[in-house]
């Protein structure tokens, strides 16, 4: 027989010494999984309209209340069923999305060569000295080509490579 644990979510203090509340809209259902901080219920206090919170992740196993029935402060809200059989197939909520990797600007593939790493300085200086990238070994961090790589290249001329300043 499966391990099925049941845990209660009680209406918790709302504060300014108010002691119940009438629930006004469920947003979970029985059998919906949740997630911890999701919306469960707006109830209605003496003040204002509050959206509860739930307090863990699981499955919805009982809603104590219909939307208009006053609930005291410390009454059942919500049971949580855990364990094997808890599940259900339904996610209510929004799923929180793997985050995608951002392509690296200073990279380019070349289709001669394996993909290379490199500056955009580092590339209009290896354009400038007609050496392709993909044929150099970078020095830099993570395999980058630096300026100096592109500078020792083979074919790169050596007037042009020296940095000679430029007339101004």
């Amino acid at each position: 027989m499966p391990c099925f644990r049941m845990s209660v979510f009680r209406l918790p203090d709302l504060g300014e010494g108010l002691q119940e509340a009438e629930i006004v809209a469920w947003h979970v259902a029985v059998g919906d999984h949740v997630v911890a901080d999701q919306p469960l219920v707006s109830v209605e206090t003496a003040k204002a309209v509050v959206e509860i919170p739930s307090p863990q992740s699981g499955t919805v196993a009982a809603l104590h209340g219909e939307p208009g029935a006053t609930v005291a402060v410390g009454a059942p809200l919500v049971s949580f069923g855990e364990g094997a059989g808890a599940l259900s197939e339904t996610v209510v909520g929004e799923l929180p999305q793997p985050r995608r990797r951002r392509p690296n600007p200073h990279r380019r593939t070349g289709r001669s060569g394996p993909p290379c790493e490199a500056a955009p300085a580092v590339r209009r200086r290896a354009q400038a000295l007609g050496v392709d990238l993909a044929a150099l070994a970078g020095s830099g961090p993570a395999g980058a080509v630096t300026i100096a790589d592109v500078e020792r290249a083979p074919g790169a001329t050596p007037a042009v490579a020296g940095g000679a300043p430029c007339a101004a």
